[in-house]
This record gives structure tokens, sequence and C-alpha cells, in this order.
């Protein structure tokens, strides 16, 4: 049976500072079918980094900052103001659990940003 998309709303007009960093709340794939992609919209002259994060030992916050295939969990780089959807890599499902980490990446400007992930 095909599961609904479901939508967490990560940020709303939240300020993220110049090299501040946002995270989301864990996901639970245990029931899912591994699809996903990232909603972000922001404002102002920032930029913003957003990646994933994995794990499979949630009670420990145990989340790993890079996946086995390329070293990396990028999903955008360099986000500046506007507004895109962003699909998740396939290889970010391998663990039971996941989540978003935005990072403002210039060390003068913060951002305001609104993000939603959907996930079936």
């Amino acid at each position: 049976m095909v599961q609904p998309i479901q939508i967490l709303t990560i940020a709303e007009n939240d300020a993220i500072a110049a090299s501040g960093v946002l995270t989301s709340q864990a996901v639970d794939m245990q029931h899912k079918e591994g699809f996903a992609s990232l909603h972000l919209r922001t404002t102002g002259s920032g930029t913003i980094k957003a990646e994933y994060q994995i794990s499979n030992d949630i009670e420990n916050d145990a989340f790993a900052d890079k996946n086995w295939i390329d070293g990396t969990t990028d999903i955008k780089v360099d986000h500046t103001a506007g507004n895109a959807i962003y699909p998740m890599p396939n290889e970010a499902f391998f663990a039971r659990f996941f989540r978003i980490k935005l990072t403002e990446t210039t060390t003068t400007d913060g951002v305001v940003a609104s993000a939603w992930l959907a996930t079936q």
C-alpha cells in the first residue's frame, strides 16, 4: 500500500544568525517508502547549507554527518534568498532515522528561513 505524503515543518520564519545552525527533529523512516524532499524558503543576504544527518541510535543522539557512499550529506550547499525544493538522495534512508541541518555559512549575514520536509 502506498503511504501518504507527510509534511514536517522544520522552520517557520526562523532567524538563523551568521554561522548559526538549525536542526530539525528526527524523522523515523521505518514505515516509509524512502522518498523525501526539502522545501526551503529564505530571505536575507546570507547563504544556507542544507544537509541531512542519519542515525540508527536515536536514544544517544548519535547522528552521523557523513554517509558511506560519497562522504557527504549535502542536499544543497549554497541556497541564497528564494524558494526551492530539493530532492533527498536515496542513500539517506539506509538508516532508520534522519534529520535536517540548516547552517548559515557566512560570518556576517543571517537569514530568515522557512522549511518543510515531505516524506513518503
